[in-house]
């Protein structure tokens, strides 16, 4: 999907798991993942062109102590079962 005016765009697959997601359970794979050249080629097109329309976003944080505080790497993630191996659960909100 992709708009006609504005730079928002979204996809039905997780092009992430081609070329890094290798999972296996007693020697099984997890999922039936399609790592061809191809589909590393088409994730990491996609990716690429993700960084770069991030890359137009003018927004920056104030200084390094605020952007130091919004990092993910602050939170630590929990062990779940089914079909996540880890999720985040936030309790704080994050509205000003």
């Amino acid at each position: 999907m992709e708009a006609f005016n504005y730079p928002i765009y979204g996809s039905q697959w997780h092009p992430e798991k081609n070329p890094y997601e290798w999972g296996k359970t007693a020697g099984v794979p997890n999922e039936a993942i399609n790592h061809s050249p191809d589909a590393i080629a088409i994730a990491t097109y996609t990716a690429d062109f993700f960084v770069q329309q991030a890359r137009m976003n003018g927004n920056k944080f104030s200084d390094y102590k605020e952007e130091d505080g919004a990092l993910i790497s602050n939170y630590a993630p929990s062990k779940t079962t089914g079909s996540f191996m880890e999720t985040y659960f936030f309790s704080t909100s994050f509205t000003n």
